[in-house]
């Protein structure tokens, strides 16, 4: 199902190869931590910001706001510019549509490939259409905001971005088509990989707060101590915050957002008894690597306290060597210690009696939990903060 969608044009599905060592450099040359540092930091303390801020005026929709902003956010660091409703409502679909593909034992074509070859006509292929209409959707929405930054570019009106940058490092030197199909590519596989689970690393960390206060107390006075009552977080001030951290490590092991991560295997291997044929989709396990009681004691309670010490527990977040880690990390960094510094996370309401939740998954990919109800609550000092910023600007 993932070729008859186009996928395996995407990063994530793209088969061990050259191709994918292209898009994988791609990746790292903006992505690094040297670079994400460096020429991503204002975006990231800009976008963190206006989301927090946006949160103070209108705290009932936290999660509307949550989502736009976050699509917000990598839409500029792609491509540069604010995406258009439009262009939001179909790269969703794609999502959705990706999302749909790989729930297990719905399509008869990942477990009989053959099938792939069956004409839409024939009864009982439908999903044919279905992944025509969604192979097209997926290269529309790829397709068409790298070609409008392109000729932008030609007209010398751009913000830098990520597209941006490969394209102007790459029209300095020899190159193909297929070098700017590698650049599109890498950047059309940035919105789904990064919107998503960024979106549900923060719907689990509110969760998480919400049915553990005396946690979330412990990291809001552990930032109050080191910056007082009067501003923001930020990345400097990171390692003045060593039990934070230990809270989003926890975020990570506790709800890993891709539980299961396909792989494919390039030759034919044999392992514990079984065949393995060659071009097999293979799933890591995260969540069972993540919940291994041999390495994380307990692993069914949320116990930040396990990553600090003498015998650290392994970083969560360094396990699937994600090109986007150092981006996303700071990001996460930056909207947690500023949410904590500016309200309390408490839970939803019903009949004036407290309402905790308890977190279930959709299936598919990636594991977005399902509605829950809480309640972000102003601190005292946060409208302080918001109009201290209001007058610098």
């Amino acid at each position: 199902m993932v070729e008859l969608l186009g996928r395996q044009n995407n990063v994530g599905f793209t088969y061990y190869g050259e191709r994918l060592k292209k898009l994988r450099k791609v990746l790292q040359r903006s992505l690094n931590l040297r670079i994400v540092s460096t020429s991503w930091s204002d975006l990231l303390d800009e976008q963190s910001r206006e989301l927090c801020f946006a949160l103070l005026r209108s705290p009932e929709k936290w999660n509307d706001i949550l989502e736009s902003k976050i699509q917000e956010l990598i839409v500029l660091f792609s491509y540069g510019h604010e995406p258009s409703p439009e262009y939001i409502k179909l790269a969703k679909t794609v999502m959705h549509q990706t999302g749909e593909a790989f729930q297990p034992g719905r399509w008869a074509v990942n477990f009989i490939p053959i099938l792939k070859w069956v004409p839409a006509w024939f009864p009982g292929a439908g999903f044919q259409k279905w992944a025509r209409e969604s192979r097209n959707l997926f290269f529309e929405v790829t397709r068409q905001p790298f070609y409008d930054l392109k000729n932008e570019m030609v007209r010398g009106n751009v913000r830098e971005s990520f597209v941006q940058q490969n394209l102007e490092s790459l029209l300095k030197t020899p190159h193909s088509i297929e070098d700017e199909d590698v650049i599109m590519f890498a950047a059309g596989s940035l919105f789904s990989a990064g919107t998503e689970t960024l979106t549900v690393v923060f719907l689990n960390f509110i969760a998480l707060m919400v049915n553990h206060p005396e946690i979330q107390q412990r990291a809001f006075e552990e930032i109050r101590a080191k910056i007082g009552s009067g501003q923001l977080p930020n990345l400097r001030q990171r390692d003045s915050f060593p039990f934070l951290d230990c809270i989003i490590q926890e975020v990570h092991r506790m709800y890993p957002p891709i539980p299961l991560i396909p792989h494919s295997n390039t030759f034919e291997e044999q392992y514990n008894g079984y065949r393995i044929p060659k071009k097999s989709w293979v799933m890591a396990n995260v969540w069972a690597m993540l919940h291994d009681d041999k390495v994380y004691p307990e692993p069914e309670k949320f116990l930040p306290q396990r990553f600090e010490g003498q015998e650290l527990a392994p970083d969560p977040r360094v396990l699937t060597r994600c090109p986007g880690l150092h981006f996303a990390d700071l990001y996460i960094y930056l909207l947690v210690s500023r949410v904590l510094t500016l309200f309390e996370i408490a839970p939803g309401l019903e009949d004036n009696k407290p309402v905790y939740p308890v977190l279930k998954f959709t299936p598919g990919l990636v594991a977005f939990p399902k509605p829950f109800a809480c309640r972000l609550i102003p601190r005292k000092s946060a409208l302080e903060i918001l109009k201290k910023t209001e007058e610098i600007l």
